[in-house]
């Protein structure tokens, strides 16, 4: 009997950075060592706002976060010598793009591939947040707004606003979600799919899976698959401590252990290098470890976005063991690297979920989390690569800070795995629920389900408009057909003041601008108040999407995809202004010789800030996250595939209809 083999993806190259650890050697040190990477924020990561000065022991205060601790990347130094673009250029870019290109070209060295390259492609898990380059191009506005407004407070015309020393940044950083994968592949010559997407703490696992689609369907050769963290840290500290995901002062993040009170999140990025096995073994290349399958799935309709919901993980687990198999018993795996970040819920959610597959026959558990810190979007791609490492080392290594496992099979101090098939099982489970499940093994040794891929047609079933002066499809028809046009200003309320401004590069061009449209917020389950309401990019997406579904007529509760293109909305940055805010003002009143009283000053820097945006409540900041976005979208009809949101410039429409038709 001939096995099949064409199926399988094989693991060729690896590359990384995380805190501590510049390459997958000094990763797997890192953990041997048991290594706790975790230390507090410093001011390289905070600038140009003091740590201290954003930090509050008591949750809940305004622009503050009450945990200041972080997995960072600090002894790290970026080469951008050797790539196809100007090494001026990358020198100047963010760090998502320059950890991001050292990392994919350490990966591609690894497996003896060189650029540039024709048919390969890459899939970058990213995260649709702002970062320390694109804060530098969007908050100026927001200086001279406020600048102008204090002198005429102060009756004083030459009053200036302190700036902080901003370095040089073009509006490409503006696509934050986008730009680092676009990069990626001009500067490593890659002639395939280049496309960021976010599916929150499940990116990376989402991204090895549709890498692999990508090379099973022949339309690359070669991919690489991985995932970045690195927006800023203000923000995102900010935003969990908003969610109240933090522990609090005199806790601890310490994952699958009992008491732990919260996660600690990190910045990092890895990619693995993918391909063909067969094309894998005819090049002789030196094989990590082979995919056998990657499930995924959404929480649907579950308690909340942010709320794991166990049946769910339970279905992404038992769709990988099944593409394996063809059964629904589960696979019997030797490991599982846990998603486990540390809080209460999650894990016990996570440990619920395994205990519903696997019963008694529960295979040893781990979570890198626990040296590193959650590295949120590039999480899965840490826990893959810590896998291969165990595997190819033939040890596990412990996680550490465990004294009260919630289950006995966590492993706390290094396990021999030396059987002659390693077979482990990686989870990641994202917030807005997004679940991964990847089983890889150490060899080939049993036959690959076969897949078949078919040029196949696809058929749109149902469509769904909000567009500038379009709020449904029907509307949407009679003005092209009757050749109206939408085009008009930009509403007064927009640009909060800015049309005042002197400087001509604020003047907004005409445009099909959306002004107001009406939503059922009962029927979306969200909450319209003044300061939380979603954003209006999302409740737009949630009217588009809903009026498609119904239009389709597509049954709840069924294996639905939903793929959004989108990109970071740049309104987002206005939080980081307002945090900013608070040393400009204090810092400007000293240089300007104003004294004011405790009270006044606070006052002051109360209202500016709230001039520039009011602080934003849970519902508002999650709208701000591309793959909430996916599910809420899900939510409308409980769907169970997978959510997820895309960013690949104008392309991004045209991507996701690909990813769409491979998935199907």
């Amino acid at each position: 009997m001939v096995r099949e083999t064409k199926n399988a993806i094989a693991i060729v190259g690896l590359g990384c950075v995380f805190p501590g650890a510049a390459t997958p050697e000094d990763f797997w040190q890192n953990l041997i060592a048991e290594r706790d990477l975790r230390t507090p924020l410093s001011y390289r990561e905070t600038y140009p706002v003091d740590p201290s000065d954003s930090y509050d022991a008591q949750p809940g205060k305004p622009d503050k976060y009450y945990n200041a601790y972080g997995g960072f990347i600090r002894d790290f130094t970026f080469d951008p010598t050797g790539y196809q673009l100007p090494a001026e250029y990358l020198a100047s870019l963010d760090v998502t793009s320059q950890w991001s290109l050292h990392a994919a070209r350490a990966a591609l060295a690894d497996a003896n591939l060189t650029s540039p390259l024709a048919r390969t492609g890459v899939i970058l898990g990213n995260l649709s947040f702002p970062t320390r380059k694109s804060r530098q191009i969007v908050n100026p506005l927001y200086y001279d707004l406020i600048e102008r407004t204090l002198r005429d407070v102060f009756a004083d015309p030459g009053f200036q606003l302190v700036r902080p020393d901003l370095e040089d940044a073009t509006y490409d950083e503006l696509r934050t979600g986008s730009n680092p994968a676009d990069v990626l592949g001009q500067a490593l010559g890659l002639t395939g799919v280049r496309l960021a997407l976010d599916a929150a703490c499940a990116s990376s696992l989402y991204a090895v899976k549709l890498a692999g689609d990508y090379l099973l369907s022949h339309r690359a050769d070669v991919m690489l698959a991985g995932a970045v963290s690195g927006a800023d840290p203000i923000l995102i500290n900010g935003g969990f401590s908003l969610f109240r995901a933090h522990p609090q002062s005199g806790e601890a993040s310490h994952p699958l252990n009992h008491g732990s009170s919260g996660l600690i999140a990190s910045e990092g990025a890895g990619f693995v290098a993918l391909k063909r096995y067969d094309d894998a073994v005819s090049a002789g290349d030196h094989i990590y470890g082979i995919i056998r399958a990657v499930g995924l799935s959404n929480d649907g309709n579950g308690k909340h976005p942010l709320s794991p919901l166990r049946d769910r993980q339970v279905v992404a687990i038992q769709r990988a063991h099944t593409q394996m198999t063809g059964q629904h018993s589960p696979v019997p795996l030797q490991y599982v690297e846990c998603h486990a970040t540390g809080t209460p819920l999650g894990d016990q959610t996570e440990i619920e979920t395994l205990t519903a597959v696997f019963g008694d026959e529960m295979p040893l558990l781990g979570s890198l989390k626990s040296n590193l810190g959650h590295c949120l979007t590039a999480a899965g791609i840490g826990a893959l690569m810590k896998v291969l490492l165990s595997m190819q080392n033939e040890v596990i290594p412990p996680t550490i800070n465990v004294t009260d496992p919630l289950h006995p099979a966590v492993v706390r101090s290094p396990a021999s795995w030396d059987a002659p098939h390693r077979q482990a099982g990686v989870n990641a489970f994202g917030f807005g629920g997004a679940n991964a499940h990847l089983i890889v093994e150490s060899e080939l040794t049993e036959p690959v389900l076969p897949v078949t891929w078919t040029a196949t047609r696809m058929a749109i079933t149902g469509m769904g408009v909000v567009w500038g002066g379009c709020e449904d499809l029907a509307t949407f028809e009679q003005m092209i057909f009757e050749g109206q046009s939408s085009v008009a200003g930009l509403p007064s309320n927009r640009w909060r003041g800015a049309e005042d401004a002197p400087m001509g590069q604020y003047t907004a061009p005409d445009g099909a601008y959306l002004d107001q449209f009406e939503i059922d917020a009962l029927r979306y389950k969200v909450q319209l108040t003044e300061n939380d309401s979603p954003h209006a990019q999302q409740l737009c997406i949630l009217k588009a999407a809903d009026e498609a579904i119904h239009d389709a007529q597509l049954p709840r509760g069924s294996n639905v995809a939903v793929i959004i293109a989108m990109e970071t909305e740049a309104e987002f940055h206005r939080f980081r202004a307002r945090i900013d805010m608070g040393w400009q003002i204090e810092q400007s009143l000293e240089h300007a010789g104003i004294t004011l009283s405790d009270d006044e000053r606070k006052e002051l820097i109360r209202t500016c800030r709230d001039a520039i945006a009011p602080w934003p409540g849970v519902n508002r900041f999650t709208s701000y996250i591309g793959n909430i976005m996916a599910g809420r979208i899900a939510a409308l009809g409980d769907f169970s595939g997978p959510a997820l949101t895309i960013s690949s410039g104008d392309t991004s429409v045209m991507r996701a209809l690909e990813l769409a038709r491979m998935l199907l």
